[in-house]
């Protein structure tokens, strides 16, 4: 568990940091202290089931949950994975 744990922060970390720069709010803060694998995020002007829609006709698996775009990577996901699912991100 200990190993993982790393892996799967960092992975989050790496969507958190690419939804951002596509204009995409966080639900919450991500810090050291209280980040963990799940990350969620909306952009104005664009439902979540929407982006969802979208996400998932190119195989990658989100969810919507209460109006935010739900992602919880494991660490089998690789980052080229992770890329590929903020590339898609309208």
């Amino acid at each position: 568990m200990g190993e993982i744990a790393p892996v799967v922060r960092n992975l989050a970390d790496r969507i958190a940091a690419g939804a951002r720069s596509k204009g995409y709010q966080l639900l919450g803060d991500r810090t050291p202290e209280n980040s963990s694998g799940i990350v969620s995020f909306r952009k104005p002007g664009i439902e979540a089931e929407e982006v969802v829609r979208i996400l998932r006709s190119q195989g990658i698996a989100t969810a919507p949950r209460s109006g935010w775009v739900r992602t919880s990577p494991h660490f089998y996901i690789s980052l080229g994975e992770i890329d590929r699912m903020l590339e898609a991100l309208p």
